[in-house]
């Protein structure tokens, strides 16, 4: 029981943080304890294997999930279950791997805190992810009667403003901005920048007839498009294009 309760709280606890529910400790200790007595009563009372296992697997799961994070929708139970299931699947695998390793069934509390460091560095690495995924937007550049539909970065850090038009100038892969801007000698500027290891720069500077970003259903115009060309390698193999500057989504609503 006592180890049930552990397991039950360290995955609880995961699915937790990585979906933000913002429940207190205290609740899910409660409730993880409430599954491991739930789970002894049935490991106790009920015989038959393959209807314990669904008991165990599918009714006390949902019972679990419903208790520590509660009920909205089934979209909201949906995501909240399948990933207080595959957690616990996780740390079964992990657990089972340990001993793989030569670590004794008996020392179940080391294999426990390995289990949930493993399981914490891995969900930060993923809410880490995350959070970087939601600042990737669809943006599609429209320039001399062509369309570029391209992957873009809203980066905080990027304050750079055009001093001629006060428009926010975002960075464009130097390899795209040759195909956009082919013609970029007989119109381009350039901006003073500030960067680390460089306050003194000078950035060439062109601008694209319009730009859509794609937030979700909505969409924002851009027009005209402010776009600083990077230096070359600076955004090759990335997973985005253009870094979209900080205050360009409030400017354009």
């Amino acid at each position: 029981m006592l180890q049930n309760w552990c397991m039950d709280y360290i995955a609880l606890a995961g699915v937790n943080c990585f979906l933000r529910r913002k429940q207190k400790l205290r609740k899910l200790l409660l409730v993880s304890a409430l599954a491991s007595i739930g789970s002894l009563l049935i490991h106790i009372y009920i015989a038959d294997a393959g209807f314990r296992t669904i008991l165990l697997h599918f009714g006390l799961n949902s019972i679990m999930t419903i208790f520590a994070f509660g009920w909205k929708d089934k979209k909201f139970f949906w995501e909240n279950w399948f990933l207080l299931y595959l957690v616990v699947l996780f740390l079964g695998g992990v657990m089972q791997w340990e001993t793989s390793l030569g670590i004794p069934v008996s020392f179940f509390w080391i294999k426990a805190i390995g289990a949930a460091v493993i399981l914490s560095w891995l969900t930060i690495y993923l809410m880490q992810k995350r959070e970087f995924m939601e600042k990737i937007f669809r943006v599609d550049v429209m320039h001399g009667g062509k369309v570029w539909e391209l992957n873009a970065y809203w980066d905080s850090g990027n304050l750079l403003q055009d001093p001629y038009n006060g428009r926010p100038v975002n960075i464009l892969q130097a390899k795209l901005a040759e195909q956009i801007f082919p013609e970029k000698n007989s119109y381009m500027r350039l901006v003073p920048y500030c960067s680390l290891g460089n306050t003194n720069g000078l950035l060439s500077v062109c601008d694209a007839e319009k730009m859509y970003i794609y937030l979700g259903e909505q969409r924002l115009e851009v027009k005209p498009a402010v776009f600083g060309i990077a230096e070359e390698g600076l955004l090759e193999g990335k997973e985005y294009d253009v870094i979209l500057q900080a205050s360009i989504m409030e400017k354009e609503r």
